[in-house]
């Protein structure tokens, strides 16, 4: 009785063992069909005041969406906060959606609103002092993208710009 145990267990372990061995090899055969993706870079082109008081302003902006890989990226929208100068400034969104081309890059228009009339004000004062130089700005949040696997991508950036 224990001979006919001892001769099915191992190879019932033989069994788990080389289905457990074809598992990690699919799943490991399977990350290589995944392609690379690199993500993308975004840059404020521009930023001019629209309109505003001395609660709220709103400001139109110009963002450049680069795109490094060898496939389209599909844009559902945008979530971002600016700083300029290392100061919260505003913040804004978008749900239009758009396509940068593979390999390519695409501008789009959106708003910004900045309810902080303090840091505004100093942006501006700064514009006075030094005009013609450019201002540091850091551009943070989230864009939402209609890829397999991938529904969006945060990112955090610096750069500068002529306000």
């Amino acid at each position: 009785m224990f001979t006919h145990v001892s001769e099915t267990m191992p190879r019932r372990h033989a069994w788990r063992v080389l289905a457990a061995g074809l598992l990690g090899a699919l799943l490991l055969g399977g990350c290589s069909l995944v392609p690379k993706f690199e993500k993308p870079t975004l840059e404020l082109v521009s930023l001019k005041l629209a309109d505003g008081n001395l609660l709220s302003q709103r400001f139109n902006v110009r963002l450049k969406v680069l795109n490094p890989n060898d496939r389209a990226l599909p844009v559902n929208g945008l979530h971002y906060t600016v700083e300029i100068d290392g100061k919260a400034f505003g913040k804004g969104e978008s749900t239009r959606a758009f396509t940068v081309p593979a390999r390519g890059e695409a501008e789009f228009d959106m708003t910004l609103d900045a309810n902080l009339a303090g840091a505004v004000a100093a942006v501006l004062s700064r514009r006075e002092r030094a005009k013609g130089r450019e201002l540091e700005y850091r551009l943070k949040g989230t864009v939402s993208i209609d890829l397999p696997l991938m529904r969006s991508l945060d990112f955090d950036q610096v750069g500068s710009f002529r306000f």
